[in-house]
């Protein structure tokens, strides 16, 4: 590395310099988001009250600069390897519910042989978030992608309290539950399980679902069979059951643990929402 080269290393990261800006007092270089980070406004090398502007030199000099791609060792430049990094058939990604990593080219593959249920399962949401009208900022939005047990809180119309996204996209307000509940602890979540009736209500206007529609305690929207009268959410949960094709309904047949739970609370604690 030669001495030009040399200048162009920010001297807080120790990386070539992100969006260059130069002290106006010595005329050193540095990222912009390092300059920022100096809370006491000084250079952090002469150390003198300071501004920093942009480098426009700097930025170029740094994006003409040779570099290799880590995941297919192209020869690119750093001006164009996030572009190129985009296109790269050989760059990994993780995936976010097991953590493996995996090429592109097999990403898809690898989702829908192992965790096609949950990838759907969040589409549903997201694309319920997209209906909702109450959700009109950028924040919001990124907060659905990035977790959507922190995307949105609503008021529970039964009991003033408030209401946030747990774990499997339902609506918990932390309170007692309307009725006893075999099956959790008789409060309403915080984070996954049953939700009380007002919850619920959340729900289904959330999620815009018709007359006759609740989210069962996994989350996943089921209606009432007009067959049978059973709860029903579709999904392909039942391989391997008797008497079964591996799915939950949607008109006939055994239903999963979730709707059945569903089937038990509609009458004495839903019975005011379908």
């Amino acid at each position: 590395m030669d001495n030009i080269e040399k200048r162009l290393i920010c001297p807080i990261c120790l990386d070539y310099c992100k969006q260059a800006v130069e002290c106006y007092k010595c005329i050193n270089l540095f990222c912009k988001n390092c300059a920022d980070s100096l809370t006491d406004k000084k250079c952090a090398l002469c150390r003198e009250s300071t501004e920093f502007h942009i480098s426009n030199f700097a930025r170029r000099a740094i994006n003409e600069l040779p570099v290799q791609c880590d995941y297919c060792s192209t020869s690119s430049t750093i001006g164009n390897l996030e572009a190129h990094l985009e296109k790269c058939k050989k760059k990994t990604i993780t995936c976010q519910i097991c953590d493996l990593k995996l090429t592109k080219s097999g990403f898809l593959d690898h989702i829908s042989s192992n965790h096609l249920d949950k990838a759907l399962h969040k589409a549903e949401i997201f694309n319920h978030i997209l209906a909702n009208k109450s959700i009109k900022t950028t924040e919001s939005l990124n907060g659905a992608l990035n977790g959507i047990h922190s995307i949105d809180t609503k008021i529970n119309s039964k009991n003033k309290k408030k209401a946030r996204l747990g774990e499997t996209g339902k609506y918990y307000c932390g309170e007692q539950l309307d009725d006893f509940c075999s099956c959790c602890d008789g409060f309403c979540g915080t984070q996954s399980g049953c939700n009380c009736s007002g919850c619920m209500d959340l729900d289904i206007r959330f999620r815009l679902l018709p007359k006759g529609w609740l989210v069962n305690r996994d989350g996943f929207a089921a209606r009432k069979s007009l067959q049978n009268g059973i709860i029903y959410c579709g999904r392909k949960n039942m391989i391997g059951v008797p008497g079964c094709d591996g799915y939950c309904g949607p008109n006939c047949g055994p239903n999963c643990s979730a709707c059945q739970k569903l089937d038990e609370q509609v009458k004495r604690r839903y019975s005011k929402l379908v």
